[in-house]
């Protein structure tokens, strides 16, 4: 009970940075500097990222109380108009890790610097942060305080204002820090500790109480919206249930806080498993409206874009989502897949490169790196790579005899990868067959499958163009078809 009563109090100093600012009806606002009327130009050009601060000390037990302060400044940083922040994956790439400052914000792409520390020692904390321009490590503002858990909420306040202060002076005057996470420091110190627990009932549970401390805590209901998302991947909930319970939450985020492009993102993936196209693309188009810079935008306009037929347009929807994400590997191994789709196998390769040095493990840009492998001829290569990392639909679909009839001994195959191992023992239809049974109602994966070359000894099939006409996909695939045929594989 003491340690939710001291994370409380120090939750509550964050609570407490939006002291001495004015209220306005579309949120927190920081009081006018005077800035000048050009200083938009000069906003659009502020990129900052907030780095995990350190839990200094013995007590491992106050790690997700340091993290949840690092979140809390992101989150408030992230609401003023005319600044671009790191997202909380790519900052928190660098938890642990002894990397100098530039290179840092060149792999950030930012130009400021957030870092701090938080040393707790029984009744008494002491809280620290620092502004850094990245070009030069000069400290543009920097407090530290030693105070007694009752009397650190004023202190950490003049922490985070100072932040934002240092950082909204030269801003446009109505930079804006948007909806409050909660005003209970009870409820958000039960949040970061519902944070730590494993996904699924429990930790529903946990946010779920969260909720009864405070209902207007919009963060919780996204929580719950995607704890819902995973169980429809994990198989415990129907997509339509898990949808059902995904809006529900969501709905409800955005009546606390209309301007939240993570919800609008969240929304979309409640769309896309449902197949709604139509709402998948409003919520695209309202995402990007509520932030033009943010990922989730740009990532479903363009999963969006492909659906058309379009590859053009997804390229650079993609590209957009990977910039805002350059350390988290799952975007920029899309960019690298539409990269591919486009005919540009070198440049994918590149991509890949970039994905693996983050995850050398991650096995979708494996199996990536190794289909550009084999679009630029080396395919000794990809299948090397194919062999040592069991990438087995490879395998199955390029391999040399050896691998193909050591595959068709195996019992343990994915269903995909079993329609095209019986593709390969005669039966072309059993692809068509496992499209309509697996990827029907999968946006992503139908998308993917109008580019890709791996479908491409099915694609004069009569059932494969059944199947595209049921689907109301037929003229985008001959959009995507006649691109492919007008760009080929540049020869390298």
């Amino acid at each position: 009970m003491a340690t939710r009563k001291a994370i409380a109090a120090l939750a509550a100093v964050l609570m407490l940075a939006v002291l001495g600012v004015v209220w306005h009806t579309n949120g927190w606002r920081v009081p006018s500097t005077g800035a000048p009327a050009g200083a938009d130009a000069a906003a659009a050009r502020k990129t900052i990222a907030v780095l995990p601060f350190a839990n200094v000390g013995d007590d491992k037990a106050n790690e997700f109380l340091t993290d949840g302060v690092t979140d809390e400044l992101i989150e408030l940083l992230s609401r003023v108009q005319g600044l671009r922040v790191a997202g909380r994956d790519s900052s928190f790439y660098f938890k642990g890790k002894q990397v100098p400052m530039p290179e840092v914000a060149r792999q950030l792409g930012v130009s400021y610097l957030v870092g701090g520390s938080v040393r707790r020692d029984g009744a008494r904390v002491r809280i620290g942060a620092q502004l850094l321009n990245a070009a030069d490590g000069a400290v543009l503002w920097s407090r530290s305080f030693d105070r007694e858990f009752k009397d650190v909420l004023a202190a950490q306040a003049e922490i985070a204002l100072g932040i934002a202060g240092s950082l909204t002076k030269s801003l446009d005057s109505s930079a804006s820090f948007g909806v409050r996470s909660t005003n209970n420091p009870e409820a958000w110190a039960a949040f970061l500790e519902a944070k730590r627990l494993p996904e699924g009932p429990q930790r529903i549970s946990a946010y779920e109480r969260v909720l009864a401390l405070d209902p207007q805590f919009a963060r919780v209901h996204a929580a719950l919206a995607e704890e819902a998302l995973g169980m429809a991947f994990r198989g415990e909930l129907t997509k339509a249930v898990a949808s059902q319970r995904m809006v529900k939450h969501l709905e409800d985020a955005l009546r606390i806080d209309p301007r939240s492009d993570h919800v609008h993102g969240l929304l979309g993936a409640s769309a896309r498993i449902i197949n709604d196209l139509e709402a998948l693309r409003r919520h695209a188009r309202r995402a990007l409206e509520v932030n033009p810079g943010g990922s989730a935008g740009h990532g479903w306009t363009a999963e969006l874009k492909l659906l058309d037929g379009d590859i053009s347009g997804a390229l650079t929807g993609f590209k957009q989502s990977a910039e805002q994400l350059p350390l988290v590997v799952w975007a920029r191994n899309h960019y690298a897949e539409a990269l591919r789709f486009a005919n540009q196998p070198a440049l994918a390769l590149q991509e890949v490169e970039k994905t693996l040095a983050l995850d050398p493990n991650y096995v979708p840009a494996l199996a990536e790196k190794a289909r550009n492998l084999l679009m630029l001829g080396r395919r000794n290569e990809a299948l090397g790579l194919a062999r040592e990392h069991n990438l087995h639909n490879l395998l199955i679909r390029f391999g040399t005899l050896d691998d193909q009839a050591a595959l068709l001994q195996r019992m343990d195959l994915t269903s995909h990868i079993a329609a095209w191992q019986q593709f390969a023992l005669g039966r072309p239809d059993a692809v068509v067959e496992h499209l309509a049974a697996e990827h029907t109602d999968d946006i992503q994966a139908r998308n993917r499958v109008l580019f890709d070359s791996e479908y491409d000894p099915v694609r004069q099939l009569p059932a494969f163009k059944a199947w595209l006409a049921k689907n109301k996909l037929s003229e985008a695939h001959e959009r995507a078809q006649a691109w492919r045929a007008a760009n080929p594989v540049r020869p390298q």
